[in-house]
Order: structure tokens, then C-alpha cells, then sequence
């Protein structure tokens, strides 16, 4: 929820929060803007998240604690071991049409460790999975987004 002091209302709220993301809303309140607005939350924020293997203390959690580690990619990345197929994996909680995965990658050196590296599912989903296939591969991700719409619970689902 946007909390903000002198805001009474939520639709004055959300379009204030609309025009500051740079969004074409141009009513108070209606389910394109509120759209909108979800759709820029970060999904993988505050999630569980694991990988197959943690190189020293590069856990998993540090690829989604919003730094992106430009200063010390040791203190903010996760990394695997060198592995076969290593692999990292967000879930959401919820199935969502995911519709872009941003991935930010170490700048101090090893640009190479996601090189090949795979995004499962493209579209449909509640876990957003990364790996590279091959031998002797480390997988390390200074920071992952997830973004989409949706936020159906699995067992809502009916196959």
C-alpha cells in the first residue's frame, strides 16, 4: 500500500503515484491505472527464494535485497558454486503473467558467470527459475525483478 501524509483519498493517491511513474492516467480512479501501478512492483521482493548450491556467503536472498551491488558485489550477489547446471529460483506465492525479468549483473569482474543463463517460465507462472546448463558453471546474480500481473493462488487454480 503507497502511504503518504496529507493524501485522504486513495484515488487522488494512486494518481499522484501514477504521475510520478510516468503513467498515462488521466482519471481518478479505474482498473488501468491501478493495473499499471501493480505492474511495476518489483514480484520477487520479500519472496522465498533458493539456489543449488551458495559460494561462501553469496546467498540467495542477496539477488533480490535491492541492491544491486555496484559498490561490493560480495556483500549483495548470490553465487553458486562452480557447478553442473547451476541454478537459482524465485517463488512468487502466487501464478502471474510474468512479463519481464530484469536480471543485474556483477560489474567488478566475472561478467561471464550468467552467460547462457535461462529464464523459466517465459510467461505463465508462480516460479521464476534461472540456470545455466553445462558443466563448470557458476551462476551469480547481483539482482533479480520479476514483474507481471496476476496474483492467483495456486490452489484457486483448476486444471
Amino acid at each position: 500500500m503507497i502511504r503518504s501524509k496529507g493524501f485522504r483519498h486513495t484515488q487522488t493517491l494512486l494518481k499522484y503515484y501514477n504521475e510520478w511513474e510516468q503513467a498515462k492516467c488521466t482519471f481518478w480512479w479505474n482498473e488501468s491505472c491501478l493495473l499499471k501501478s501493480v505492474a511495476r512492483r518489483n514480484l520477487a521482493t520479500g519472496k522465498n527464494v533458493t539456489q543449488s548450491s551458495t559460494y561462501g556467503l553469496w546467498s540467495a536472498e542477496q539477488a533480490i535485497d535491492s541492491n544491486p551491488g555496484f559498490r561490493k558485489s560480495w556483500s549483495s550477489c548470490s553465487s553458486t558454486d562452480n557447478q553442473t547446471n547451476p541454478w537459482w529460483r524465485v517463488d512468487l506465492s502466487s501464478v502471474y503473467r510474468v512479463n519481464r525479468v530484469v536480471i543485474t549483473n556483477r560489474l567488478d569482474c566475472c561478467p561471464e558467470r550468467i552467460n547462457g543463463a535461462e529464464i523459466h517460465p517465459l510467461s505463465v507462472g508462480r516460479y521464476v527459475n534461472l540456470f545455466i546448463p553445462g558443466d563448470s558453471k557458476y551462476l551469480t546474480l547481483c539482482e533479480v525483478e520479476v514483474y507481471g500481473e496476476g496474483g492467483i493462488k495456486q490452489a484457486d487454480l483448476v486444471f
